[in-house]
Order: structure tokens, then sequence, then C-alpha cells
């Protein structure tokens, strides 16, 4: 449908642009050589899971500052 070929254009775009900023991190050595933009939607979804818990456990802000530190180049 005309509806998914755009979405998927939309979605194309993204992950080219989070690519392109992801390179340039990377060339500027604060990003790991490993990550890639295909990686960001999976990260950014375990974030958006542990901000829908109420447990104190669950702090998302904890959960993000891990995953930030495990994208810096070492």
């Amino acid at each position: 449908s005309l509806h998914a070929e755009d979405a998927a254009e939309r979605e194309a775009e993204l992950i080219g642009l989070t690519q392109e900023m992801i390179t340039r991190a990377q060339q500027a050595g604060t990003m790991r050589p490993d990550v890639s933009a295909i990686d960001i939607p999976m990260l950014m979804c375990g974030v958006c899971a542990t901000m829908t818990h109420t447990k104190p456990h669950f702090d998302w802000r904890r959960h993000l500052e891990l995953i930030i530190d495990a994208l810096r180049a070492p």
C-alpha cells in the first residue's frame, strides 16, 4: 500500500541520517566502532519499555545512562 511504502521510505531516511551521525561520532573517536544505525531502535525500545514501569527499581534514566555509556568509545 501507499502508506506502507511511505513509512518504509521514512524509516530508510531516518536510518540513513542516524548512520551519518554515528559515523561522524566514530570518526571523532567518541563512539564505539561497532555501533550501527540498526542498533538504535532496539536500544530505544528497551528504554521505552523501562519507562512504562512504575516500580522504583526500574529507573529509565539509569537504563539510558547505561546505554549511553555502552555506546561510548573505550
